[in-house]
């Protein structure tokens, strides 16, 4: 079998491709202003209910919530795993709990505004499922890891923050040598109005929470699922526009390849595409 001599071209055209290129987001975050019954979860592992305002909880009322929820365990391949010198938190299954903010369209117009940040692909849509609700309480933590992605579609997670008081528990990103803090004590502790704070983050970015010095850090996971859409119209982002014209500069250039080539790009980020393809594909 042959071998095909490949030489980058350092064209100034295709390096302001690359640039364009270069400027992906690997996470997304912000703050949304809610209203009060949004703030309202009823729990309970009994037969017995309890309702909390997560706006205005007491010690006592987030001590209760915390000790009915089990210990958090974590994804390593195809297991579940509990080990609390790796992660220590906190956790309730969503057979145990209705959040108010799953009654009003809080959580789909984040997720909608995240497809037109994070996701590229016009006929593509991303859609949420509730995970988990997790409290990290004074000493908990989550060291460095990746999600275990939940299905073969699933692309991102979005964490949801109440505005509980803590103190600690960063989410710190990592990916392709950048990293970003999420401070979600400063993000929601100056704020006057009812809010939570949100990230999302594709399934592939390093993640990590550190440890709570103080008060309860209490979050809603949803997985995120990339699917087909149906009859979306897109505004394009900054970020695709410069590509646009960026590529239609350099294809307009007469000196750009002027005896032929070959365009490609590399991937970002890793997928959980399975049985795709077969032999030598």
């Amino acid at each position: 079998m042959s071998t095909l001599d490949v030489t980058l071209t350092d064209h100034p055209a295709a390096a302001k491709v690359r640039e364009t290129l270069n400027k992906k987001l690997y996470f997304y975050s912000g703050v949304c202003p809610v209203p009060s019954d949004s703030m309202v979860l009823y729990y309970g592992v009994d037969e017995q209910a309890r309702r909390i305002d997560l706006s205005n909880a007491t010690p006592e009322q987030l001590a209760h919530l915390t000790n009915v929820c089990e210990n958090a365990t974590f994804g390593r391949g195809q297991q579940d795993v509990f080990d609390q010198s790796y992660r220590k938190a906190r956790k309730l299954d969503t057979s145990s709990f209705i959040s108010g903010l799953e009654r009003n369209d809080h959580i789909p117009e984040i997720v909608n505004k995240l497809t037109h940040i994070l996701i590229k692909q016009n006929d593509k849509v991303l859609r949420s499922e509730l995970y988990k609700l997790n409290i990290y309480d004074e000493g908990s933590f989550f060291k460095a890891h990746k999600d275990t992605p939940r299905a073969d579609n699933m692309v991102a997670s979005l964490v949801i923050v109440f505005p509980t008081l803590h103190e600690g528990g960063s989410l710190i990103l990592r990916h392709d040598g950048e990293e970003f803090a999420y401070d979600s004590a400063k993000e929601l502790g100056s704020l006057s109005t009812p809010s939570i704070g949100y990230v999302a983050f594709y399934s592939d970015v390093e993640h990590e929470v550190t440890p709570i010095t103080s008060g309860y850090r209490i979050t809603l996971t949803y997985n995120l699922y990339l699917e087909e859409a149906h009859q979306i119209f897109r505004i394009p982002s900054s970020a695709n526009q410069s590509f646009r014209d960026a590529l239609s500069a350099m294809l307009n250039d007469d000196t750009f390849l002027p005896k032929g080539g070959v365009m490609g790009f590399g991937l970002s980020h890793q997928y959980p595409v399975k049985d795709r393809f077969s032999g030598d594909d």
